[in-house]
């Protein structure tokens, strides 16, 4: 069985939230030179009626004609304001680093000021110096950091093409107590597989899967699987679940759904192959018709004389034959006869004969939340889980199964 990775990655959006506050208040007071506020009055009139290069313009004026510790502060605060507001944010980031240098920066703005710089860079396309600025913006907040400043913190590695320190700054989130937001999550697998990670890919398609159970995110672990060899019997439950939650759409939708078909045949669910191959979409192709002639073939002779193989397993003890009885019930939908059916192959007296009890326990919780009885359904995944080979998909079921 094979499968490619069908992951959807996520685009990188910066986004500009510096928060600037008002400009500064212009009164000439005692130590502040009259040309430095007559150019820096010009700048705020300028910004005032929209003309940001003249405001601009002038506060650098009032920089250069600065002639002391307050007129240079003053110059850089108006600076740093007008700038961007005018999207200058070249200008914008060296007025922040004036005020950082020059000591100016007061209480808790050594810290904003420091992501300010990042957050403007991010505008310059500068990713280097944002990356450095988000880098000491994290060190200095240490524990008080966010899961939202761990992501923008990758966010910015991400558009710096440095996938190490994606990687970085998410398993750093984690390791702080922070829930890794999706889109961090999903900055991280992007990142392992331009490393080439496959661990830590699976690892977290397997959170992304369980924490947001998204079809797509099911596919992937699909494939992961299906590239591992690992059970098929578990992989086709994965299947059942990744139809349960859409993620038969896209592009890679027809093929998965004739992978998912063959599986199904494979595993001898023939009313569940042919109940989905008729409504799934299907590459229009003569491998795929033909699957579907197949599956409707194998499903008659299922469903044939049902009522009588199910009279005919309640009276005997194999447990073999009520769980392919149960396998008829599910795959025509009626899945309250195929709890009762599944139930019953797994009665002491009866499981002995089941050639996998796993399955059994798989398809009666399966049945259960398609019953609308996902809290009953916990019981049998929990029992599948005891087989080591089914336990990832016992474990998805429980999850994301509702």
């Amino acid at each position: 069985m094979k499968q490619n990775l069908a992951w959807r990655s996520m685009a990188a959006t910066a986004v500009l939230a510096v928060g600037l506050g008002g400009l500064p208040t212009m009164a000439h007071a005692e130590g502040e030179t009259r040309e430095v506020i007559v150019k820096l009055k010009e700048a705020q009139t300028a910004a005032g009626s929209g003309n940001y290069t003249a405001a601009i313009a002038a506060a650098k004026a009032g920089l250069a004609a600065s002639k002391n510790g307050k007129d240079r502060e003053l110059s850089l605060r108006t600076l740093m304001a007008v700038a961007v507001r005018g999207k200058d944010y070249r200008s914008a980031v060296s007025a922040v680093e004036g005020l950082l240098e020059g000591g100016f920066a007061k209480g808790g703005e050594r810290l904003q000021f420091t992501k300010y710089i990042a957050d403007l860079s991010i505008q310059t396309g500068d990713y280097a110096k944002a990356l450095a600025g988000y880098q000491k913006y994290l060190e200095a907040k240490g524990g008080g950091a966010s899961e939202q400043d761990f992501f923008n913190a990758a966010q910015v590695a991400s558009l710096n093409r440095n996938p190490s320190q994606v990687m970085a700054f998410g398993d750093r989130a984690a390791a702080a107590g922070r829930q890794r937001s999706e889109k961090l999550l999903l900055l991280q697998f992007a990142a392992a597989r331009q490393l080439g990670q496959a661990a830590k890919q699976k690892t977290l398609m397997d959170e992304l899967a369980r924490r947001f159970g998204k079809g797509e995110y099911i596919a992937n672990m699909v494939a992961i699987y299906a590239k591992e060899k690992a059970d098929r019997a578990m992989i086709l439950n994965l299947y059942r679940l990744m139809a349960d939650r859409g993620g038969f759409t896209g592009s890679a939708g027809p093929e998965l759904a004739v992978a998912f078909g063959q599986e199904l045949i494979s595993a001898g669910a023939m009313s569940e192959a042919q109940a989905f191959l008729t409504k799934a979409k299907l590459p229009k192709d003569d491998k795929a018709a033909g699957l579907l002639r197949q599956a409707a073939s194998f499903s008659a002779d299922e469903q044939k004389n049902l009522a009588v193989k199910d009279k005919e397993a309640r009276a005997g003890k194999n447990g073999e034959n009520d769980y392919r009885v149960a396998l008829a019930y599910f795959g025509k939908g009626d899945y309250t006869a195929a709890v009762e059916a599944a139930r019953r192959a797994l009665q002491p007296d009866r499981v002995g004969r089941v050639k996998r009890v796993a399955d059994a326990q798989m398809l009666l919780g399966i049945a259960l939340v398609r019953a609308k009885k996902a809290g009953e359904a916990k019981a049998a995944f929990a029992e599948a889980k005891k087989d080591p080979a089914m336990a990832a998909a016992a474990d998805m079921w429980m999850a994301v199964g509702k």
